[in-house]
């Protein structure tokens, strides 16, 4: 499994407290069949850390934790605000993976915005927008079947899956398949990793081979290969 959506470098957001508790984090993610992580520090337009220094953090990350034979990749999640799109494609704010897709926030903002016209905008300057938490927004059935159709990607939290508040949206979008990635928003050990629970979860209520593009083939395939 891969899971593109951890919040485990110290000291960018309310993740991981220092290695040690992000080190108990890789592995229990281990434990249960994740085989790559995709370290998501919270950014927005006014972060006070540079891309370049979270990138340099991020090395001397990846260099301490190389031994537990998990594959480490840095990405961000952008709160979103109107300015996210010029510092995106500009690379002050971090893409995943350094890839042209942009994991997106839209929980903490309060800045209207027309999902729709942005998910365009994005991909007419060649970028992908994964909508972070998605079940969160509250959107009608019709609002999400749209979002998907203007091109957007579709991000739920692991534990989502088992929350009864958002389990008539959750099951909505797996029986449309409209889900692309299911993460954990992991941000310390004390946190249920429950990944394996998850993915178990999705086979059970669709297939594997529909579960097996959720936690590992779109991931790979998206943000790895061919980058």
């Amino acid at each position: 499994m891969i899971d593109i959506n951890t919040h485990l470098l110290t000291g960018l957001d309310d993740g991981c407290k220092d290695f040690s508790d992000a080190g108990k984090v890789i592995l229990k993610a281990k434990s249960q069949g994740v085989t790559s992580m995709i370290i998501t520090p919270q950014e927005d337009i006014n972060s006070n850390i540079s891309a370049n220094e979270i990138k340099e953090r991020f090395k001397k990350f990846k260099q301490i934790f190389s031994k537990y034979n998990v594959e480490l990749y840095l990405g961000a999640e952008i709160d979103y605000s109107k300015d996210c799109l010029i510092k995106v494609f500009y690379k002050s704010l971090l893409s995943m993976n350094d890839t042209k897709f942009v994991y997106m926030n839209f929980l903490n903002t309060k800045e209207e915005y027309d999902l729709y016209r942005l998910i365009r905008e994005y991909l007419t300057h060649g970028l992908n927008i994964i909508i972070a938490h998605a079940e969160y927004l509250n959107l009608s059935e019709k609002e999400y079947m749209l979002v998907k159709n203007a091109g957007a990607y579709i991000e739920v939290d692991a534990l989502s899956l088992f929350d009864k508040k958002h389990k008539k949206i959750v099951d909505y979008l797996l029986k449309e398949r409209l889900i692309d990635f299911v993460s954990s928003n992991v941000k310390s050990s004390n946190d249920d990793y429950i990944m394996d629970k998850a993915y178990k979860e999705v086979i059970k209520r669709t297939s594997k081979d529909y579960a097996d593009l959720l936690f590992l083939r779109n991931a790979k395939n998206y943000l790895m290969i061919g980058k």
